[in-house]
């Protein structure tokens, strides 16, 4: 793999500064992530060539053991069926979307609170997060506590997006705040996920950060990858009837469904700033949230993207 830092990569960001039109230095989701680079439509081209880069690895590590002609088929049905972009947001936000016509990235107790180091990493209070697939439970002790992490921590209002009507969006394999802590810890460093101190940011965690990097345009096929590197970690038995199931799935929604309840691959997704209305393809509320939205200032144009369900259950929005 060619990674960021390499000569050839540093004549690419040189030259696409030249060549890039200048726009102000103003904070986007990513902004210190690569160094140097100070808009967002510069992030953007260097972000595309990073991730034909991981997913040429990820392609690569995948074949050092040949495809099985089930995992041949997988491949296929995972490709032709996409995606489903989500994120889970605080029911005290709705009013705030009503009244913008957007989902902002609002960091004022409207939305769960981002760790200190992922500021530092990727200026992360300028992103919405979304999700590709489901994530186990992330587990972390601190001196006084354990806090376990999944998407019900991120509200109760459950977000579906239109993958193709956004922009700019980039995606990693893990969370920064995740990534730095348990780099963190490996050299045996107490956790500082949730704290306000942070640790000094180096290059190298910068890089390594960006080693599991995918831009908008290759999410499909790094899910489809994921897939099969998934299920190739889980045993005999489970795998055959997972693989089973998934080949059995008779629509979309059914594969997808699968997947996300075995946690078959997980992308972190980061949109710059704000989802915009037209982008949402649904907002799926509880009884009691539902009755607070449409009190809201601005609930009409949202009221067709509605649908009100008594439960939201995690593995299938």
């Amino acid at each position: 793999m060619k990674y960021l830092f390499n000569p050839k990569m540093l004549v690419l960001m040189f030259l696409l500064q030249i060549f890039t039109p200048s726009y102000a230095s103003n904070n986007f989701c990513g902004k210190g992530l690569l160094p140097e680079v100070n808009n967002i439509a510069e992030f953007n081209k260097i972000i595309k060539v990073i991730s034909k880069n991981n997913l040429r690895r990820l392609y690569k590590t995948l074949k050092k053991k040949p495809l099985t002609p089930q995992e041949k088929k997988l491949l296929k049905r995972a490709l032709s069926f996409g995606v489903i972009l989500y994120t889970y947001r605080y029911s005290k936000a709705l009013c705030l979307y009503g009244k913008e016509k957007k989902i902002p990235a609002v960091d004022d107790g409207m939305r769960f609170p981002i760790p200190t180091i992922e500021n530092k990493l990727y200026h992360a209070n300028q992103c919405i997060f979304a999700s590709l697939g489901e994530n186990p439970p992330f587990t972390f002790k601190t001196e006084k506590r354990t806090i376990t992490i999944n998407n019900s921590a991120y509200g109760s209002v459950l977000v579906i997006i239109h993958p193709k009507a956004i922009e700019n969006g980039w995606a990693t394999l893990q969370a920064g705040a995740e990534y730095i802590d348990l780099s963190n810890m490996r050299k045996g460093n107490k956790s500082i996920y949730f704290t306000t101190n942070t640790i000094p940011i180096s290059l190298q965690d910068r890089e390594g950060f960006t080693k599991q990097v995918f831009a908008q345009e290759d999410w499909n096929t790094a899910m489809a990858l994921m897939l099969i590197e998934s299920l190739r970690e889980k045993s005999k038995k489970v795998q055959e009837e997972l693989i089973k199931q998934l080949l059995l799935a008779r629509n979309r929604h059914e594969f997808l469904t699968i997947t996300m309840k075995n946690f078959l691959g997980y992308l972190e997704v980061k949109l710059n700033k704000a989802i915009p209305i037209e982008a949402i393809q649904a907002i799926m509320l509880n009884k009691t949230d539902y009755e607070h939205f449409k009190r809201c200032p601005g609930f009409d144009a949202w009221k067709h993207k509605v649908k009100v369900l008594p439960i939201l259950g995690r593995g299938s929005p």
